[in-house]
C-alpha cells in the first residue's frame, strides 16, 4: 500500500470502530494505528541483510557462499522449482560469519522426488539480488519479496548446486510434515491428473504450477481468491470437523478440540502464507473461547490476527493476498448482524431458503465491496461480475473441497471400495464448473470497470458508505447509497486524453513495451514485453495494469515489432485484458506458436500487415513504415528475426520519433538512408542497447536529442553495451534507461519534456 492508501485505510478502520459493536471498537482503533504506522514507517526501510553485503567491496551481486536450511519444500512450476531458503551463515573474506536472511530461490529444474525437503541443511554459492519491482506511471512499486517475509532472491541452474550438509533427525517435525506433503502430492497426481495443479492449490496452497492463462481468467472474473487458501477454506474445514464432533455426541468444548487438531494439521501441511496465518489466528481465538465456555467477538479476533501478523512482518500489510483476505473477511464480519437478522426472520421452510439465499448474496456483496479499493489500487480494475459469479462459485467450491478431501483420504488409505473414483470425478466436475463460470465473464464487454491511478482511495469512501447503508433505514440508507454511487462514479470517470502527444517506455524488465498516446486520440501500444521460456505473463501482470492506471480503456492498435518473446510474449495476455481495434505486424508466420496465440487471443481484432512504404494518420501524428519490405519484394527475409523488425517513424507536430524494434546493423544499412526526416528527435534505441545495433553511421544521420533504452535491471546479456552508450554520449544525446529510471514518459509538445518514475522530471 502506498502512503495515500495507508492513510485512507487508517481512516477507514477508525470509522468502522464507530459502526462495530462496542467490544470491537478498541481493537479496530488499535488496528488502524498499527497497520498505518507500520506501513508508513517501513515503506523506505532497507533490508539489513542486503546492506551488510552491499557495504563489502565485492558488492551484493558477487557470488556468495552461504549455509542454512530449506524453509519450504520445493514447489514445481513448469520446468523450474521455487523454494525458500533460511540462511544462517555467509562466508566473508575466508571466514564464516552469522548472517540471518530468508531467500526466495528459483531453480531451473523440476525438483527430484524425495531428495530435498523442508528442514534439509545445505551449502551453496549464490548471486543475490534485491527485489526490483517495475516502476510504471499509474502504479506504485512495492517490494513483493519483503511483503512475503523474504529478504533477497537468487536462482540456480540445478539442484546439484545445493550441497547437502547432513539431514535433520528423522523425528524432526519438519521431516514429518514434508513426508506427509510428499505423500499427498503423489496421490493428488495419481487421482487428479488433469487438474493436479488446481487441486494442489486448493488443498496444499501450492500455486507455483498453476497455468497463467487460467489464473488470469479467474482474476478477471473476480474469482482468483478461490485458489488461495484463506478464511473460506479454513472455515469450511473447521466447520465440518466441529459439526462431526457435535453429531457424534461430543459437547461444545470437545468438538472445538477436534476442530483445533484439524487446524493444527492445516497449518502444518499447507503453505503458510499470510491469509492462511490470519485465518488460523482468528480460528484459534474463536476455538479457545468455545473451549473456555465464553463468547468470542469475531471482529476482535480479526483485529488481533491482523495486528499479530503486522507486528511479525510490518511489510505484510503491503502483500496483495493479505490485503484481499483481510478486507473480505472484515466486510463479511460487519455483515453478520444483518445476515442473522434475516435468518431469524425466516419462519417457514420457503422463507428459510429465501433467508439463506439473501445471506449468501449479502456475504458475497460485502466481500466484493470490501476488496474493491485494493483491487483498484493494484490492478486498476473492478470485476463487475464478481458478485453474481461468487454466489454460484462458493457453494460449488465447498462441495468440490469436500469431495477432493474425501477422495484423497480414500486414496491414501487404499479404500477405493468406498467410492473414491466417484468422488474424484465429482471433484474434477466441480473444478470444470468453476473454470466455466470464469469464462462467462469474458463474454461481457462490461466485465470490469477501469479505475485510473490516484482514484482508488475514493473506493474506500464508497465501501464505507455502502456498509453504513446496511445498518441504516429509510432516508439515511438512501443518502448513504447515493454518496457511495458518487464515489464510484468519480473513481471510474474516464481519464482525459493528454494535452500533448505522450510517449511512454514502460518498465517491463528485459523487453519492450511502448505506449504512444496522440493528443485527443486513443493510444497505440508497440510490443508488450514478455518472459522467454517462462510462464510469467507480462501483458496481464504489468502492462495491462499500467495502461489502466493511466486511464487507457481501449487501444487503437497493438503493433508487433517482431515475434521474439521479449517483445510479443505479453501480447496474448494483453489482448484478453484490454479491447484492441487492430493488430499491426510485419509478419505473423503460422509456424510460430506465439503467432497462433496472438491470433487466438485477438480474434475480435483486425490484423493488418505493415511493410516499408505504408503510412497513415494517428492524428495529430503521422506515421511511416521504413522496414521491412513487403513479402516478395527485394531480398528474401533475413534469417535473423531481429532484422525483420518493423521500423516505424512518426511525426507528431514538430517532434519526431523513431522506433526500430530490435533491428541490427545489417538491417540499418537497408532502412537507415530513409530515416533522415526523423533526425533531431526521440530515438528508441534498438535491441536494448546491443553493440550489434545503433551504428555510428545511423547516429550520424539521426543525431537524436533523446534516446530511450528499454532494458532489464542487471540483465544477463550485459545490455546496454558500453560502445553504444559511448556513441550516444559522443553525439550529445540525452540517455534514459528503464532499468535505472523506471518507466520513461516523454511529452512531445513545444518542448520535449522527459520524466522518469524513479527521478524528477527534466526539460530538454
Amino acid at each position: 500500500m502506498g502512503p495515500a492508501m495507508s492513510a485512507s485505510a487508517a481512516i477507514f478502520f477508525s470509522a468502522l470502530s464507530f459502526l462495530a459493536p462496542p467490544a470491537a471498537a478498541p481493537a479496530l482503533s488499535l488496528l488502524a494505528a498499527t497497520s498505518a504506522g507500520a506501513t508508513l514507517g517501513t515503506i523506505t526501510a532497507s533490508s539489513r541483510p542486503a546492506r551488510i553485503l552491499e557495504e563489502h567491496h565485492r558488492g551484493l551481486a558477487a557470488m556468495w557462499q552461504v549455509r542454512g536450511k530449506l524453509a519450504t519444500d520445493p514447489e514445481g512450476a513448469n520446468d523450474a522449482a521455487i523454494v525458500e531458503l533460511s540462511v544462517a551463515q555467509v562466508r566473508i573474506d575466508g571466514e564464516w560469519r552469522p548472517w540471518q536472511a530468508r531467500l526466495g530461490v528459483t531453480i531451473y529444474e523440476r525438483p527430484p522426488a524425495a531428495t530435498w525437503r523442508a528442514g534439509d541443511r545445505f551449502e551453496a554459492f549464490l548471486k543475490l539480488r534485491e527485489d526490483r519491482p517495475p516502476a510504471n506511471p499509474g502504479s506504485w512499486a512495492r517490494n513483493r519479496l519483503r511483503a512475503r517475509g523474504l529478504d533477497l532472491r537468487s536462482s540456480l541452474k540445478s539442484f546439484d548446486q545445493l550441497r547437502p550438509r547432513g539431514r535433520p533427525p528423522p523425528y524432526a517435525p519438519q521431516r514429518w510434515t514434508a513426508e506427509l506433503r510428499r505423500i499427498l502430492r503423489s496421490h493428488i497426481e495419481r487421482r487428479f491428473p488433469r487438474y493436479e495443479a488446481v487441486i494442489r492449490a486448493l488443498l496444499l496452497g501450492e500455486r507455483a504450477g498453476l497455468d497463467g492463462q487460467m489464473t488470469a481468467a479467474l482474476a478477471r472474473a473476480g474469482l482468483i481468491h478461490l485458489l488461495a487458501i484463506s478464511g473460506l477454506h479454513v472455515g469450511l474445514a473447521l466447520g465440518a470437523a466441529y459439526a462431526l464432533g457435535r453429531a457424534s455426541g461430543l459437547p461444545r468444548p470437545g468438538a472445538a478440540l477436534i476442530a483445533s487438531v484439524v487446524l493444527l494439521g492445516i497449518v502444518a501441511i499447507v503453505v503458510a502464507r499470510a491469509p492462511v496465518l490470519r485465518a488460523a489466528l482468528m480460528a484459534s481465538a474463536s476455538l479457545a473461547a468455545v473451549v473456555a465456555g465464553r463468547r468470542s467477538a469475531p471482529l476482535n479476533g480479526w483485529a488481533l490476527a491482523v495486528i499479530c501478523l503486522t507486528l511479525h512482518n510490518p511489510l505484510s500489510v503491503r502483500d496483495f493476498g493479505f490485503q484481499l483476505s483481510a478486507a473480505a473477511t472484515l466486510g463479511i464480519l460487519l455483515m453478520v448482524p444483518a445476515i442473522n437478522a434475516r435468518l431469524k426472520a425466516s419462519e417457514t421452510s420457503p422463507q428459510k431458503l429465501g433467508g439463506y439465499l439473501r445471506a449468501l448474496v449479502l456475504t458475497s456483496f460485502a466481500a466484493q465491496v470490501s476488496v474493491a479499493p485494493f483491487l483498484a489500487a493494484h490492478t486498476h480494475r473492478i470485476p463487475l461480475g464478481g458478485l453474481l459469479l461468487n454466489m454460484a462459485a462458493i457453494p460449488v467450491l465447498a462441495m468440490t473441497l469436500a469431495a477432493a478431501c474425501l477422495a484423497l483420504m480414500i486414496s491414501v488409505l487404499d479404500l477405493f471400495w468406498l467410492g473414491g473414483a466417484t468422488l474424484a470425478a465429482s471433484t474434477e466436475a466441480g473444478v470444470r464448473f468453476l473454470l466455466a463460470i470464469a469464462d462467462l465473464a469474458e463474454l461481457s464487454p462490461m466485465a470490469s470497470l477501469v479505475v485510473p491511478a490516484g482514484r482508488s482511495a475514493l473506493l474506500v469512501g464508497m465501501a464505507f458508505f455502502i456498509l453504513v447503508s446496511i445498518f441504516r433505514r429509510g432516508w439515511a440508507r438512501t443518502g448513504a447509497l447515493a454518496v457511495a454511487t458518487a464515489f464510484l462514479a468519480l473513481a471510474a470517470w474516464p481519464a482525459a486524453a493528454p494535452e500533448h502527444t505522450r510517449f511512454v517506455a514502460l518498465d517491463v524488465g528485459q523487453g519492450d513495451a511502448l505506449l504512444l498516446w496522440p493528443a485527443g486520440n486513443d493510444p497505440i501500444l508497440i510490443d508488450s514485453g514478455g518472459s522467454p521460456g517462462g510462464d510469467f505473463d507480462t501483458g496481464t501482470a504489468i502492462v495491462a495494469p499500467a495502461l489502466r492506471g493511466l486511464g487507457v480503456s481501449r487501444l487503437q492498435a497493438v503493433v508487433i515489432s517482431h515475434l521474439h518473446a521479449d517483445h510479443a510474449g505479453g501480447i496474448p495476455g494483453l489482448l484478453r485484458e484490454i479491447p484492441v481495434a487492430e493488430i499491426w505486424a510485419s509478419s505473423l508466420p503460422v509456424d510460430l506458436p506465439l503467432a497462433s496465440e496472438i491470433r487466438d487471443a485477438g480474434r475480435a481484432s483486425l490484423i493488418r500487415m505493415v511493410s516499408a512504404g505504408n503510412r497513415g494518420d494517428l492524428a495529430p501524428c503521422r506515421w511511416r513504415a521504413l522496414h521491412p519490405r513487403a513479402e516478395g519484394e527485394g531480398d528474401h527475409p533475413p534469417q535473423n528475426l531481429n532484422d525483420f523488425s518493423l521500423v516505424l517513424g512518426l511525426h507528431c507536430g514538430p517532434r519526431h520519433l523513431l522506433l526500430p524494434g530490435d533491428s541490427e546493423e545489417s538491417a540499418e544499412r537497408t532502412w537507415g538512408p530513409s530515416a533522415g526526416p526523423f533526425a533531431r528527435g526521440v530515438l528508441k534505441v534498438a535491441h536494448h542497447g546491443s553493440r550489434t545495433s545503433t551504428s555510428a553511421a545511423l547516429l550520424e544521420r539521426l543525431a537524436p536529442r533523446v534516446a530511450l533504452i528499454s532494458v532489464g535491471w542487471r540483465n544477463r546479456f550485459g545490455f546496454p553495451h558500453k560502445p553504444v552508450l559511448e556513441r550516444l554520449r559522443a553525439g550529445g544525446t540525452a540517455i534514459y534507461r528503464t532499468d535505472r529510471d523506471g518507466a520513461i514518459t516523454v511529452e512531445l509538445g513545444r518542448r520535449i519534456t522527459v520524466h522518469g518514475e524513479r527521478w524528477t522530471s527534466g526539460v530538454r
